[in-house]
């Protein structure tokens, strides 16, 4: 009875584990020997790592929902855009979370704002898009790529390009962002 009782926690800590893998956008499931006792004694640690990407992923939601509240009032003609920073200190809370994380932070908040019917995309310097991102799974949201210089040289399709943050404008003291949007025809 034990043993059954063991084999029963086995079963569904690995339910758990599969599930929480297809959570967290890893994809992938291995079925084979398992340790039950392992499992049990790790099962809370688990637990955890799944409930903080839980909560990291409604707290993207969230942002999301407040953003299309502060707009709904409003004619939003452009993208509603998605901008996650290098962190300035190293105890901001972004610093130590995976790229496959932060992906799904992103993927989070764009399809919200995509499913509420504005155009969703993200912005970033394209140093940063691959050091933060897996790029492969944000393919249906359009980019805004900051790079700087004559020419862009970056890998994947971008629709805005920020190409300086040292440009001049009239009425404006300082240094400014110049963008470039690249509309098709």
């Amino acid at each position: 009875e034990k043993l059954m009782n063991l084999k029963k926690k086995a079963l569904l800590v690995t339910a758990a584990l599969m599930m929480a893998g297809l959570i967290s956008g890893c994809g992938q499931a291995k079925i084979g020997y398992i340790d039950a006792e392992r499992v049990v004694k790790e099962a809370p640690q688990i637990k955890a790592l799944d409930e903080e990407g839980s909560q990291k992923y409604k707290e993207a939601v969230e942002e999301a929902d407040f953003v299309l509240d502060q707009i709904k009032d409003y004619d939003v003609d452009g993208p509603v855009v998605f901008d996650m920073e290098h962190p300035e200190i190293g105890t901001d809370r972004i610093l130590n979370v995976p790229r496959e994380e932060k992906t799904r932070i992103a993927k989070a908040f764009l399809s919200r704002v995509q499913k509420a019917g504005y155009k969703a995309m993200l912005y970033n310097s394209t140093g940063l898009f691959d050091e933060f991102f897996e790029m492969d799974m944000l393919g249906e949201f359009p980019l805004w790529a900051a790079e700087y210089g004559s020419l862009p040289h970056y890998s994947y399709m971008f629709e805005i390009w920020q190409y300086t943050n040292r440009g001049r404008g009239d009425g404006i003291t300082g240094n400014v962002d110049m963008d470039i949007q690249f509309v098709p025809k």
